[in-house]
């Protein structure tokens, strides 16, 4: 939790020489957000004044969007451990058809040895249009992550 803090901002306007006070919420806001009581008088922020808040409103926003936050990241971490399940169960199952140990062989009648050569025989198409797959919608889920690493503004210093 973030401590409550007095903060002790000086407004950015050239000749306003007051703190800030109130601060804009306003989501398509153009303006800048933090503003002073001269600020507010002389009508910035006017056609959304409902959207101003005082200063002190500005921890518990912080801490609201921080849960938002995490809540997201949650969600983003189901969503990867549900393809790592996904995943897991694809190599799994191909292990499972695909490959034979010996101990395996010796208790396998003819039948299902048949079976088994009749699979393995399309091993290798499998094994291109799996990658083949797997590979495009790799691409796709990057170029996504790009996309979104683009719109979102996430730079590093």
């Amino acid at each position: 939790m973030i401590q409550q803090t007095n903060l002790k901002l000086k407004c950015q306007q050239d000749n306003h020489k007051e703190e800030i006070d109130f601060i804009c919420y306003y989501e398509f806001c153009t303006g800048f957000r933090l503003n002073c009581f001269d600020c507010i008088k002389i009508g910035i922020h006017h056609t959304h004044s409902d959207d101003v808040k005082k200063v002190n409103s500005l921890i518990p926003f912080i801490e609201g969007n921080n849960k938002e936050c995490d809540n997201l990241i949650d969600d983003l971490n189901k969503y990867v451990l549900s393809l790592n399940q996904s995943f897991s169960q694809l190599t799994k199952g191909i292990r499972n058809k695909y490959s034979l140990v010996k101990e395996r062989l010796v208790n396998m009648n003819s039948y299902q040895i048949n079976d088994y050569l009749n699979s393995t025989t399309k091993l290798t198409e499998y094994k291109q249009s799996i990658s083949k797959i797997i590979q495009q919608q790799i691409n796709k889920l990057n170029n996504s992550f790009n996309n979104l690493y683009e719109q979102l503004q996430l730079y590093f210093n």
